[in-house]
C-alpha cells in the first residue's frame, strides 16, 4: 500500500507505537465538528447523483449501477482530501484513468499482500515497464503528491478554504510546524483515502442496494422508518449525518450489508508479538503472520445464527444483550455474501459487476425504485 522505500501508510503500519503516533497526528481530523464541514459539498454530489438517476428513469437507459456509485464515491473522496471533486460524475466515466489505475493498484496489492517479500522487486520492475515510469500503485502516488502540490499552491494564493478538506488542514499543520510535519506527512495521510477510501464506499452503498432490492421486507422497514422520522420532524433533506446515525434501522442496513458484503476479499494479516500466543489451542510463534477471512467468519452460525447468510437487519436490532455482544465481538466490519445474479472480482477489494438496472421514478421528487 505505499512505495517500497516508503514508510508503510497507516493502514499497514505494524509498528504499534509508530501506528499511534500517526493516529495522534491527525486526531483533531475526525471529530465530528471537522466532519461536518465536508456535508454541504457531499450534499451538492448526492444532488448531482441523483439528477443522473432522474435522467436515466426519464430515458429509460439500462445502467451498470454500481459504475456510477464508484464515480460518486471517487468525486466524494476528493472533496473530503483535496477540497473539490475529481470530475467523474460531471463527465460520466472515469477521468484521467483514476479509477482504473485504484482497480490496478488493488490487484498488485492482493498479490504483494499475500508475498510481502516480492514488493521491491516487483514494484520496480512494473514501474521500470511503464512508459511513464508510473502503473497502479505507483501512478496513484504520483497522482497524490501532484494533487497535494496543488493544494499548497491554492493556499499560498489564499484562493482556498483550508477547513473544509483533510489537505488544506494538513497543509495547515505544516505551515505551523515546518520541520515536524512535513509535505511528506501530508502525503502519508492524504494517499490512502485516495488509494483506498473510494473502492470500499462504493462497494457498500452497491451492497445496501441490492441487499434491500432482494430483501423486500426490509426495503419496506427501512421506508417505514424515514418516513415515520420525516413525518415527526427528525429528517432534514437532505439528511444530515447525525440524523442519519439516529436512525436504528438504517444503522442495522448499513452494518448488516458489511456483514454479508465483503469489501475486502483476503484476511486482515496480524503478526504475532514477541512472546508468542496461543490462538483456539494452537501455539504460534514470533512474526507468524496469521489472519482471519471475514467472508467465513461474519457468516459463523454460531456466532450470527442459523440463518447467517440471510440478510437480515433486524438481527442487530433484536437478538439479547449477550448475542448483541457476541455479534460485535466478532464482526470486523469489511465482511461478506454473494448474490448468484452477479460477479464478483475477488482481488483485494472484492468489486461487483453486472448490477445493470433501469431506474424507475417512483414519485415525485427523488425516490426511485430499480428494475
Amino acid at each position: 500500500w505505499s512505495a517500497p522505500t516508503n514508510e508503510p501508510n497507516i493502514f499497514a503500519a505494524v509498528d504499534i507505537a509508530r501506528h499511534a503516533e500517526r493516529r495522534k497526528q491527525t486526531a483533531q481530523l475526525y471529530q465530528w465538528n471537522t466532519l461536518s464541514n465536508f456535508e454541504p459539498p457531499l450534499d451538492k454530489l448526492t444532488q448531482e447523483l441523483l439528477c443522473r438517476l432522474s435522467d436515466f428513469a426519464a430515458s429509460g437507459e439500462v445502467i451498470e449501477l454500481n459504475h456510477w456509485f464508484h464515480y460518486y464515491a471517487l468525486d466524494a473522496i476528493g472533496i473530503i482530501a483535496l477540497g473539490k471533486p475529481f470530475g467523474l460524475l460531471t463527465n460520466g466515466g472515469d477521468v484521467a484513468g483514476l479509477m482504473a489505475e485504484i482497480q490496478r493498484s488493488s490487484r498488485y496489492g492482493a498479490i504483494v499482500g499475500v508475498f510481502p517479500e516480492l514488493h521491491r522487486a516487483i514494484f520496480r520492475l512494473v514501474s521500470a515497464m511503464s512508459s511513464t515510469g508510473a502503473q497502479g500503485l505507483g501512478y496513484l502516488i504520483k497522482f497524490t503528491s501532484q494533487a497535494i502540490d496543488e493544494v499548497a499552491a491554492r493556499a499560498a494564493g489564499k484562493s482556498d478554504d483550508a477547513q473544509h478538506h483533510l489537505a488544506g488542514m494538513l497543509f495547515a499543520m505544516h505551515l505551523r510546524d515546518p520541520v515536524g510535519f512535513t509535505h511528506d506527512d501530508i502525503r502519508f495521510h492524504i494517499f490512502p483515502s485516495i488509494g483506498g477510501g473510494s473502492d470500499t464506499t462504493a462497494i457498500t452503498i452497491g451492497a445496501v442496494i441490492y441487499n434491500l432490492v432482494r430483501t423486500p421486507s426490509a426495503l419496506y422497514a427501512l421506508r417505514q422508518e424515514l418516513d415515520e422520522r420525516k413525518r415527526m420532524g427528525k429528517l432534514s433533506y437532505p439528511i444530515t449525518l447525525r440524523e442519519a446515525q439516529e436512525c436504528p434501522y438504517l444503522q442495522a442496513v448499513i452494518k448488516e450489508t458489511m456483514r454479508v458484503h465483503p469489501g475486502v476479499g483476503l484476511p486482515m494479516p496480524r503478526v504475532i508479538p514477541i512472546g508468542g500466543l496461543t490462538l483456539a489451542g494452537r501455539y504460534f510463534p514470533a512474526g507468524t503472520v496469521v489472519g482471519i477471512n471475514t467472508w467465513v467468519s461474519n457468516f459463523n452460525p454460531s456466532v450470527f445464527g442459523a440463518d447467517s447468510a440471510v440478510f437480515r437487519p433486524e438481527r442487530w436490532l433484536h437478538s439479547s444483550d449477550a448475542q448483541t455482544t457476541k455479534m460485535n465481538d466478532n464482526f470486523l466490519t469489511m465482511a461478506g455474501g454473494i448474490g448468484a445474479e452477479w460477479t464478483l472480482l475477488n482481488d483485494w477489494l472484492v468489486m461487483q459487476k453486472g448490477f445493470r438496472v433501469k431506474v424507475l421514478q417512483r414519485r415525485p421528487g427523488n425516490a426511485f425504485s430499480l428494475k
